[in-house]
């Protein structure tokens, strides 16, 4: 999706709670009163109707996702994703045409994949809202007594009731207020709702059934391997839909978390390879590790144009000097930012990408295991902590106080998979897992941060050979020899941690 079509589409914060009464059980408005809410203005009335979309096996509707058109009273096509401790986000566009527009079916193109998106359900909503205003008479929210009749052409199937009580979006701490108005109502006759969307009733029992893939459950020290490498594929390939909306939508820091889930991917299938039938795996780490490194080329040139502009500010520079140098920076890096950000979305836009979620769902769906993996965890897990330890042991002895960068870039991905077996194993080995995540942690950090000044030296130096005027050359000179100490300390911190390293990895 390009950005001036994301750039049409409007969202808005949802956060609601939902409410049932009898059907023909009369609510007194008043009984929101009190606590902030000081008064309940008078209802209006409208007619709704509203057609559903979603794919043949309703993928949508099982990870809370709602895709609509509504006509009557607030018009338009909405995208409501799940949005956290937020509720939900509601994307909207105008309510042209009868098939959904192609800039929502984008955002949640991750989800559906290859999958047809139809027309699955049709309610005509009957809709009495009544305004929850402030001691200032500004706008706190919304009281919504919905009847609802799900139809079948022109054929009643079934009827329901629900209330909602929603937080304008202008209020920054809904929690109180829908506690407030919530206990008013339950007072009065009405009852917490299930929570479920208005489509997952009028569906029934196949919206209602686990997302793919499920939700992953907590495992321990009596699980078998199985349940432990079923668990992590599956938070890390449910974190990888998440992360993909948020990217389409452009969020702060989307591509960066996307990264980090897909990493988690692969790390799983690596850590736990010898679990792994060969051929269902055959690839899918190096395919795993294309979209890692598309999503790392923005996601680095990202932190370092903040980098770098974190350190100019610490320049002993006029601020005439350090404005001119830092409009340059982003200037210059920002065009390459830019690109690196449009080649992620033409990426996720391609079927390359779209098959590979399709294989990632359907591994941590169902992961194809050898034997070994049925037996318990506490048997199988420690041969792969000590892989791991022993390989970022190989990689780092290797290193010399003089080594070139490129002699760092083992042991920083050694570190990076010591971590991830540290992670993925801890709940089952508890002290060595830690031990190792401890230890893979610090050469991390300070491999890291050997990495980002090795990068900024070498931007700020390639800036430099662009004929930058001559107070922004200056500047840029000042900023390369920073960062080559920077660089130099970051040896040093290293050289450090891994002097004692050895005596403390569990390499057995």
């Amino acid at each position: 999706m390009s950005t001036g079509a994301a750039a049409a589409l409007h969202t808005v914060r949802e956060t609601e709670l939902k409410l049932t009464v009898p059907d023909d059980a009369g609510l007194d408005p008043a009984a929101a009163l009190g606590g902030p809410v000081s008064a309940v203005a008078d209802a209006t009335v409208a007619v709704l109707s509203t057609t559903y979309f979603d794919t043949p096996d309703l993928r949508l509707a099982r990870e809370g996702i709602t895709l609509r058109r509504r006509l009557g009273d607030d018009e338009g096509w909405h995208l409501k994703v799940p949005a956290g401790a937020e509720g939900r986000h509601e994307i909207r566009t105008e309510p042209t045409g009868s098939t959904p527009p192609t800039a929502l079916l984008d955002l949640v193109r991750g989800y559906t994949r290859f999958a047809p998106v139809r027309e699955v359900a049709t309610l005509e909503t009957t809709r009495t809202t009544r305004r929850l205003l402030g001691p200032d008479g500004d706008l706190l929210g919304v009281v919504v007594d919905d009847s609802v009749r799900v139809l079948d052409g022109s054929h009643e199937r079934s009827r329901f009731r629900e209330i909602e009580v929603e937080a304008a979006p202008e209020v920054t701490e809904p929690g109180p207020l829908l506690d407030a108005v919530a206990d008013r109502l339950t007072a009065a006759g009405a009852s917490v709702g299930s929570q479920v969307p208005k489509l997952v009733q009028a569906l029934g029992p196949a919206a209602r059934q686990p997302p793919s893939p499920p939700p992953a459950r907590e495992v321990g020290p009596n699980d078998t391997a199985a349940a432990v490498v079923t668990a992590h594929l599956r938070t890390a390939a449910r974190a990888v839909l998440e992360r993909d909306v948020g990217v389409r939508r452009e969020l702060p820091d989307a591509v960066h978390q996307l990264r980090v889930a897909a990493d988690r991917f692969r790390g799983t299938l690596s850590v736990f390879g010898p679990l792994f039938e060969a051929e269902p795996r055959t690839g899918l780490v190096d395919e795993v590790g294309w979209a890692a490194d598309v999503l790392g080329e923005a996601d680095d040139r990202s932190a370092l144009l903040a980098r770098l502009e974190r350190h100019i500010r610490d320049l002993p520079l006029a601020d005439a000097e350090r404005a001119a140098l830092a409009e340059y920076v982003a200037g210059a890096l920002g065009v390459e930012l830019t690109a690196a950000r449009a080649r992620v979305l033409d990426v996720l836009g391609g079927s390359r990408y779209l098959h590979l979620v399709e294989r990632m769902v359907a591994v941590a769906s169902a992961p194809p295991l050898v034997a070994e993996a049925d037996l318990p965890a506490r048997d199988v897990l420690p041969a792969r902590l000590g892989t791991a330890a022993q390989a970022l042991h190989r990689a780092g002895s290797l290193v010399r106080p003089d080594s070139a960068d490129a002699a760092y870039a083992p042991v920083r991905r050694a570190a990076a998979d010591a971590c991830c077996a540290a992670e993925l194993t801890a709940a089952v080995l508890g002290a060595p897992a830690e031990a190792l995540a401890r230890m893979a942690g610090q050469v991390r950090v300070v491999l890291g941060e050997h990495r980002d000044a090795v990068a900024a030296a070498e931007a700020a130096h390639g800036l430099l050979r662009r004929d930058a005027p001559s107070p922004v050359a200056f500047g840029l000179g000042m900023l390369a020899a920073e960062e080559r100490s920077a660089e130099r300390l970051a040896v040093g911190g290293f050289l450090s941690v891994w002097r004692d390293i050895g005596d403390v990895l569990p390499l057995s």
